[in-house]
């Protein structure tokens, strides 16, 4: 399907889910948001499906290249979650974007020397301890904020 198509898809009652091919779905829930999804045989023979991300982010050649890759790891018996799970692993590790990265290199250098140790030692330790587990590897250029629109 051609992402001019895509995009005029409207929501309905119900969600569905439009075939584009070698089972990659175009899922369309009823709330309007729209994504991509595999269909894929596990090993022990049952149906499952992998989500391989939200429209208009991943576009149609893209999403189809994603999906062609997950069919090739499943071809190899390999667990196409867990290989996913391991490409975004590895794309984070790649990308020096990060929220903590930025956090660490651009913010607390600044405040290097304007606050005294205590204050540089107790913030270091908070973003560490509270803030890095759950925001640290998110890539700060993305959208990752937009739970807090007002």
């Amino acid at each position: 399907m051609a992402d001019t198509t895509l995009a005029s898809l409207e929501s309905e009652d119900k969600d569905y889910r439009d075939l584009d091919g070698n089972g990659l779905y175009f899922f369309v829930q009823k709330n309007g948001n729209k994504s991509w999804q595999l269909r894929y045989k596990k090993p022990c023979g049952r149906w499952s499906w992998l989500g391989i991300g939200g429209y208009p982010d991943i576009g149609g050649q893209l999403a189809r290249k994603k999906a062609q890759d997950f069919m090739i790891d499943i071809g190899k018996g390999e667990n196409p979650v867990i290989t996913k799970q391991q490409r975004k692993r590895k794309e984070l590790e790649e990308n020096t974007a990060t929220f903590e990265a930025l956090a660490k290199e651009e913010w607390l250098t600044t405040k290097q020397g304007k606050w005294v140790d205590t204050t540089m030692s107790r913030n270091r330790g908070a973003l560490e301890k509270h803030i890095f587990p759950t925001f640290g590897k998110r890539l700060f250029a993305s959208s990752c904020f937009d739970t807090f629109k007002m």
